[in-house]
């Protein structure tokens, strides 16, 4: 989740998400490299946090290893949580069965 999300901030999403799915990891990707950012959403349920730049594959393995620190089962191929369902092989989101286009995803692709 990046923390710079339009309407309500990333904080207040990551506690929210926290609250009702305790379960669900939750890792952070900001621009923002102080301990205190890091240490604030850390706190307040963050499972890991990445700061940008990053590399697509370091923050796959990080998202696998939450995903297995979570004791959920592996995802697979796809992840869904209400309408949206993320693609990991094609590195595609859909939201109401409509494919999400972003210019970063395409960066993603190029990396793998």
């Amino acid at each position: 989740m990046d923390l710079r999300l339009p309407g309500l901030g990333g904080q207040d999403v990551c506690r929210e998400v926290k609250q009702e799915a305790p379960t669900v990891p939750v890792i952070i990707l900001s621009a923002k490299s102080e301990v205190t950012d890091k240490v604030l959403l850390l706190e307040i349920g963050a499972d890991d946090y990445v700061t940008k730049p990053f590399s697509p594959r370091e923050l796959l393995a990080r998202v696998r290893a939450a995903v297995r620190r979570s004791g959920r089962a592996p995802a697979g191929e796809t992840f869904s949580f209400g309408d949206v369902t993320v693609n990991f092989t094609k590195m595609e989101v859909m939201r109401g069965g409509q494919l999400v286009a972003s210019p970063r995803l395409e960066n993603f692709r190029h990396e793998f």
